[in-house]
C-alpha cells in the first residue's frame, strides 16, 4: 500500500479551502446581502476575499514546491 505524505495533499487541500471561501462569498452575496447590510456586517465580504487571496497564494506556493520536488 502506497502511503502519501501530508505534503503531497497540500495543493488539493488548498484548492478545496479556496473553493469554500468562494462558495461562502457567493452564498453571502446572494442570500444574506440584506441581512449583512442591515446589521452592518459587510466585513464578511472582506473576510471571504482575504481567504481567497491567501488561498491563491497557497496554491502558488504548493505548485512551486511540487515542481521543485519533481526536479
Amino acid at each position: 500500500m502506497d502511503v502519501k505524505e501530508p505534503e503531497q495533499y497540500e495543493l488539493e487541500v488548498t484548492i478545496a479551502g479556496t473553493a469554500v471561501w468562494l462558495i461562502a462569498l457567493i452564498v453571502l452575496a446572494v442570500f444574506f446581502n440584506d441581512d449583512l447590510h442591515r446589521h452592518h456586517a459587510q466585513w464578511w465580504y472582506g473576510a471571504c476575499g482575504a481567504g481567497m487571496v491567501f488561498g491563491c497564494y497557497g496554491m502558488y506556493r504548493a505548485i512551486k514546491r511540487r515542481r521543485a520536488d519533481q526536479t
